[in-house]
């Protein structure tokens, strides 16, 4: 079932002379229970591919691409232009428009270890031995923290839905 579909209809007068038209109520707001998100049962791990798109993964897991609303719904995201990963080739695009020197240093990070883990402190001066962040590679990193998604289950997916047209018609 695709997405608009499930929303309720309402009435709306959009000329304002008592002839009403049926349309969707699409401004209705609706997020998955958080202990279904957090149910590792309910979805496997999933990293995006380069270029793929929430269609072509519905396509491939579920059959029907009309479900990408599941995956990018489940993950939390609401703008798919701003919150999917763009392709290498949107990348290099969009870091050319946004920054004048792409190459450019846009930060430092300093690598601090404790027992087995690593993690990088950001700077804005640099301190030895910090490693210099061009403003390409701040914006890969960006792009890097996307591409993990949690991919529902298929056997799941009735049960998905059904809250979803639950919580929809509330």
């Amino acid at each position: 079932m695709a997405y608009f579909e499930q929303f309720p209809t309402t009435t709306y007068d959009p000329t304002g002379n008592k002839t009403t038209k049926t349309i969707r109520d699409i401004l209705r707001r609706v997020r998955f229970n958080k202990s279904m998100i957090d149910n590792q049962a309910l979805f496997s791990v999933y990293d995006i591919q380069d270029g793929e798109t929430p269609e072509a993964i519905a396509f491939r897991e579920y059959g029907d691409p009309n479900l990408n609303w599941i995956i990018l719904l489940f993950n939390g995201i609401i703008n798919v232009h701003v919150e999917w990963p763009r392709s290498q080739r949107e990348l290099i695009a969009y870091v050319r428009d946004k920054y004048d020197d792409p190459n450019a240093t846009h930060h430092w990070e300093l690598p601090q270890s404790s027992g087995t883990e690593t993690r990088f402190v950001k700077l804005q001066k640099y301190v030895y031995p910090a490693i210099e962040i061009t403003n390409y590679e701040y914006e890969e990193q960006l792009q890097n923290a996307k591409k993990q998604i949690k991919l529902p289950i298929k056997d799941y997916l009735p049960a998905i839905q059904k809250e979803f047209k639950t919580e929809v018609r509330k």
